[in-house]
């Protein structure tokens, strides 16, 4: 389920930062450096860390998105197990 929803929110980033993120934090299982990954994409080492802090960033703000989604699912389900209990 977890995997599910990682790969939905990395869908909304371009596929370099999907590729950078995956690679740098090891979500596929290997790890790789910024020297490793720029060598991959044939970049240099510092567009690769721009990349990287640019998608962290959209990450952040989608992970803001889902912490409010969570909020009010939380609060629906609440609201209909009182109304029920009532």
């Amino acid at each position: 389920v977890l995997l599910v929803k990682l790969k939905r929110i990395l869908s909304n980033l371009t596929e370099s930062e999907q590729y950078v993120i995956t690679k740098y934090f090891g979500l596929d299982g290997e790890t790789l450096t910024l020297q490793d990954i720029s060598e991959d994409l044939e970049l240099t080492k510092e567009r690769v860390r721009q990349i990287k802090e640019k998608a962290i960033k959209k990450l952040r703000f989608y992970s803001k998105i889902l912490v409010a989604v969570f909020i009010l699912q939380g609060y629906k389900i609440l609201h209909r197990y009182f109304e029920n209990t009532s």
